[in-house]
């Protein structure tokens, strides 16, 4: 774990990093690489600590961690940043769990990257988004001060490819987040995302174009009234569009209701 450095505000009344118990902090818009192709990942990756990013979301499972290490190591060795100003999330995929399994599996996730941990984890990550807001999750996790990082921030986006998600599951077409977008001259996507620091959660949107690099990380010049944040937080369907118990028995002949 390392502290990030600030880029938009001061550290005083920063929104844009979620501090940790004890001590250090976490850049609250990182860039999610799940789903960027191998072909794509280096290039992504050292464009977006080139316009900022401070904070990458990482597996093994994603297929391309070798492709994101290498765009970082260009990124600190051209100088965009340094290797204690960058927050790097990975995971332990489940079918490493067994102890012979665990050391090896993280020394091929942390190859390039070189961290060590010193504390206990403080940072829990979970699918939320406006379709499922996880109010009471996020209730529990400020009283224990544990961080909250939201995948899947925009919801259905990363899902319709993979026919998990339909076509008019969209939350970036309803007129609650279209008429915040309009009020606030931003795109929808970045009201949503907006919506969800404001809740005091990290966004780890994915994403393969430069513009939207730059989108996804102009959140703090603009803020949702509390009606506005009351609309889209009353959006919630407790959708989950992430869950192993639809998918993992198809994909990995394991049935693993987990939230049942």
């Amino acid at each position: 774990m390392t502290t990030p450095s600030v880029n938009h505000v001061s550290a005083d009344n920063a929104e844009d990093i979620i501090r940790l118990a004890g001590s250090g902090s976490i850049p609250a818009v990182g860039l999610g690489t799940w789903k960027i192709p191998t072909t794509q990942a280096s290039e992504v990756v050292w464009e977006a600590m080139r316009v900022g990013y401070r904070h990458l979301d990482c597996a093994c499972d994603y297929g391309n961690e070798p492709e994101v290490g290498a765009g970082l190591s260009r990124a600190f060795a051209d100088g965009l940043c340094r290797r204690e100003q960058a927050w790097i999330t990975s995971k332990l995929w489940n079918t490493y769990h067994d102890p012979r399994h665990v050391r090896l599996a993280c020394e091929r996730s942390l190859r390039d990257l070189l961290a060590y941990a010193r504390m206990r984890p403080s940072v829990l990550q979970v699918e939320l988004h406006p379709f499922l807001t996880q109010e009471k999750l996020l209730r529990y996790c400020r009283r224990e001060g544990i961080a909250v990082t939201a995948f899947s921030p925009l919801g259905a986006l990363s899902y319709f490819s993979l026919g998990m998600a339909q076509p008019d599951e969209s939350v970036l077409d309803l007129a609650e987040v279209r008429e915040a977008a309009v009020r606030h001259d931003q795109t929808p996507a970045q009201v949503v995302l907006r919506w969800g620091v404001q809740r005091g959660t990290a966004v780890i949107p994915k994403t393969s174009t430069g513009k939207r690099l730059k989108q996804n990380l102009a959140l703090f010049d603009f803020r949702l009234n509390e009606d506005e944040m009351k609309a889209i937080s009353a959006l919630n369907r407790n959708r989950r569009f992430n869950d192993p118990g639809d998918f993992c028995e198809k994909a990995f002949n394991t049935f693993f209701p987990i939230y049942e």
